[in-house]
């Protein structure tokens, strides 16, 4: 008896090993995967505001195991992007811990002013998201969006609109300079 309950043990520490050993997710500007992503619609967009906006593809289960791990990959991206699409149609499960860190993640975006978009969240995600109040919450409901391309194409409008703006007062720089 001592023994199975030792093995069984056991294998529950390997498969949280394992689990936590998947990467859990992968990130790219849209500018570099939209030729090879059968989701991403045809966008006409110039070349920076696809450069702005990265679209990060979320695998397998967010859990206490890989919450760290997944921090670590994205850390920085709030640096990088103006836009950012959390793609999450293959996570299936998510525990608290995960949803502190999308949390934690989601808010150090908006400190940088970065426009977060939440696509294709599974029922039992979207639940523990609502009940934890992250999406909605600290994700705006209009930010969560049923189908990626529709989520793509807010956060290109997102980039093009912010960046308006920063290109109007540099484009004026030069000339409050000279007078």
């Amino acid at each position: 008896m001592t023994a199975v309950a030792v093995g069984m043990v056991m294998a529950a520490m390997i498969l949280l090993k394992r689990l936590s050993d998947i990467d859990p997710a992968t990130h790219s500007p849209l500018k570099d995967i939209a030729a090879h992503r059968p989701w991403v619609p045809p966008l006409d967009e110039p070349e920076e505001v696809l450069a702005g906006v990265y679209v990060v593809e979320l695998h397998g289960s967010l859990f206490f195991g890989n919450a760290g791990p997944l921090q670590r990959k994205l850390d920085g991206i709030e640096n990088e992007a103006d836009a950012v699409v959390l793609h999450m149609r293959h996570v299936r499960y998510l525990d608290q811990s995960g949803v502190y860190m999308l949390a934690d993640l989601v808010e150090g975006l908006h400190k940088n002013h970065t426009g977060v978009f939440i696509a294709e969240m599974q029922p039992e995600p979207t639940d523990i998201m609502e009940r934890l109040g992250t999406a909605p919450g600290v994700v705006a409901p209009e930010h969560i969006f049923d189908k990626v391309e529709d989520a793509i194409i807010s956060a290109t409008q997102h980039v093009r609109a912010s960046s308006v703006p920063a290109r109007a007062m540099a484009a004026n720089e030069p000339a409050a300079r000279a007078t």
